[in-house]
């Protein structure tokens, strides 16, 4: 079964800012559970690359690899060679999972994605296929490998935490993380305790999994607005690094759990500072500026040389071709950005990746009689003329 765009206008039907299911098979289309066997499959005429997030790492092979999930219908899993930027594999999430909040790439090599249906997938290197391990929550909202080499995971509608184990291939869940909330939205690790940040009302919680004992955190009241989610959660050293309202960066000191320093202006999709490297970490701000942050002295500076980030899509270190490690992310529109902090330098790379189609979310007949419409996600546009087809 496909997804057909422009049925909705050869029929006369006009649906203005909702997108609209309609379906096809071998015996014609189906509008809102109408059978309109005589209509007239158009394409697809708004395709995009949206990139939601990145993951980052090595292959159990030893090949660095940058894969992500570009949004469609369904939502395209692509996973490229970091040094050589060859594609390695593409291919469709199964069923109802049209783009990923999470994806991550195991210590032995499984790329994990989780789904915005609430399915949880992985591939594997040389795999032909991407595999279903199973649903959680509605919607998978964050991956992260815990110290036991399981996959944990945050979700939405009801704010759960699922546990995926690999060797038993079976999937545990644990519950809401706080009642009543429906974000679990960042988990990271420091040693065996999680940190899970929630939302819609802003919790910090830390998670003992082998006792299964949770603490929440204080947050100072520039962090506790209604409606904030605690997300963007990293690890590095005895710092956890997340992100709260108002695009505002904390950092917490995970020995005491008390938030130390709060910076403005962050700018993330996913998590917001990267892995730590020679004692420092690395995060977005607005204006497209990359900052260092030193953890011995808890001071942070820009970091000279980097171009303009847009969003960041989480964070990786790994070899562009250069013989050592630069801070890797992936863009929105697929393309790969790599610094070198020691060397200053920057490069960025193009990725072959198809636009996949959107829906369609407003449409309106012109002046000329030509229909003109939109879609979502991106800023692209498309006209059609009735008349040449």
């Amino acid at each position: 079964m496909k997804t057909v765009y422009l049925t909705l206008f050869v029929l006369g039907i006009f649906v203005l800012g909702l997108p609209v299911a309609v379906a096809a098979d071998a015996e014609g289309i189906t509008f809102q559970g109408i059978r309109l066997s005589d209509a007239e499959d158009l394409g697809t005429p708004i395709k995009t690359v949206a990139v939601t997030n990145g993951g980052y790492g090595l292959l159990s092979d030893g090949t660095p690899v940058t894969a992500f999930i570009a949004k469609g219908n369904p939502g395209m899993l692509f996973v490229f060679n970091t040094r050589t930027r060859d594609r390695l594999f593409s291919g469709p999430l199964p069923g109802e999972d049209d783009t990923s909040f999470s994806t991550i790439v195991a210590s032995d090599g499984t790329v994990y994605v989780g789904g915005t249906a609430g399915g949880l997938f992985s591939w594997k290197a040389g795999g032909k296929t991407i595999e279903h391990l199973g649903t959680a929550d509605r919607v998978i909202m964050c991956l992260q490998e815990g110290p036991d080499k399981r996959i944990y995971m945050g979700t939405f509608n009801t704010g759960r935490l699922f546990i995926y184990d690999p060797k038993s291939r079976k999937m545990e869940d644990k519950g809401s993380v706080v009642a009543g909330e429906q974000y679990a939205r960042s988990i990271a690790f420091s040693g065996k305790d999680a940190y899970i940040g929630v939302g819609t009302r802003p919790h910090l919680i830390r998670w003992n999994p082998a006792t299964d004992s949770r603490t929440e955190i204080e947050l100072p009241p520039e962090l506790r607005t209604e409606g904030t989610i605690i997300r963007g959660l990293t690890v590095a050293g005895n710092r956890l690094f997340g992100f709260g309202a108002d695009s505002l960066i904390f950092v917490l000191d995970t020995g005491t759990d008390k938030v130390i320093k709060t910076i403005p202006d962050g700018l993330a999709d996913g998590a917001i500072a990267s892995p730590e490297r020679d004692g420092k970490v690395y995060f977005a701000r607005k204006g497209g500026k990359l900052w260092e942050y030193d953890l011995a002295t808890d001071t942070f500076k820009e970091s000279p040389g980097f171009k303009s980030t847009s969003y960041t899509r989480d964070f990786g270190w790994l070899d562009t071709g250069t013989g050592e490690p630069s801070l890797v992310t992936v863009s929105w529109g697929a393309d790969i950005w790599a610094y070198n902090p020691k060397a200053q330098a920057y490069q960025g790379w193009k990725l072959d990746v198809e636009g996949q189609g959107v829906t369609i979310q407003a449409m309106e007949k012109g002046p000329d009689e030509r229909l003109y419409m939109s879609g979502y996600p991106g800023s692209v546009g498309a006209r059609y003329d009735t008349t040449a087809g």
